[in-house]
């Protein structure tokens, strides 16, 4: 007879699991890279290329390093993993391979150590994504509809920062609070999200902040928080008229 287990039980263990192989494989990406940075960045990378590619619904495309840019021409900085739809159109006859931004389900910086110094860059570079200007598609996250906002935030390995430096940093950024990241997720223990319901004040609240304390199933409830948003991505086709529109010249 075989043995039962609760669906419950299954996915906690597999979770636990999948959090020990990620530490495991980045462990020995570190050591097989010498060092080099370049090297260990792409290593990294390419761990949760995988770990994504097995879990995040096939309509995307898990893509490595990459520049979105929208149909004023308008262009990010480098982002690390672009999470892309399947049957969109980008051009990677060079390098970096650039993405329109209408085909973009959710992006991530990838960080080895959440730290001052690593959360500054990310901060920046989201900016930089949630700046462009995105065709108003609407998203529909549970009962909320809301108009398509890019969906990003910043995935790390281990954590030096405790929540209130956290906060303090996100404040310091002077980055208006709409284009800071809708998570921040380490794989030794932080996972942060931001409210569905913000405040209204232009400084970022403790409140505007949930902090997830679950030991054994923060990846569950990391990768479940992805999917949710990108999946309510563009409900309704999506036209690149206004690419055609503007002249190259």
């Amino acid at each position: 007879m075989p043995i039962q287990i609760s669906i419950k039980d299954h996915l906690k263990k597999y979770f636990e699991a999948a959090e020990r192989v990620l530490n495991d494989q980045f462990d020995l990406s570190t050591g097989a890279s010498g060092g080099h940075i370049g090297a260990m960045g792409e290593n990294r990378e390419r761990i949760l290329i995988d770990f994504f590619s097995k879990h995040i619904p096939s309509r995307f495309t898990i893509e490595q390093r990459g520049i979105i840019f929208d149909s004023k021409y308008n262009k990010s900085d480098q982002v690390d993993i672009i999470i892309y739809e399947h049957n969109y159109p980008k051009l990677g006859g060079q390098s970096p391979t650039l993405y329109f931004v209408e085909g973009v389900g959710g992006f991530l910086e990838i960080k080895s150590t959440l730290d001052k110094t690593t959360l500054g860059e990310s901060l920046k570079n989201i900016a930089s994504v949630k700046r462009l200007n995105t065709s108003p598609t609407n998203m529909i996250i549970g009962n909320i509809s809301q108009p398509d906002l890019l969906f990003g935030g910043v995935f790390a390995f281990k954590n030096k920062l405790t929540e209130n430096a956290i906060l303090k940093i996100l404040n310091e950024s002077k980055i208006e609070k709409k284009l800071l990241p809708d998570f921040i997720y380490s794989n030794d223990g932080l996972f942060l999200i931001k409210s569905d319901k913000p405040s209204i004040t232009d400084k970022l609240l403790e409140q505007d902040l949930i902090f997830t304390h679950s030991e054994h199933t923060k990846l569950f409830h990391f990768l479940i928080h992805i999917s949710r948003y990108v999946i309510g991505m563009n409900l309704v086709p999506i036209d690149l008229k206004e690419y055609f529109n503007q002249s190259l010249d």
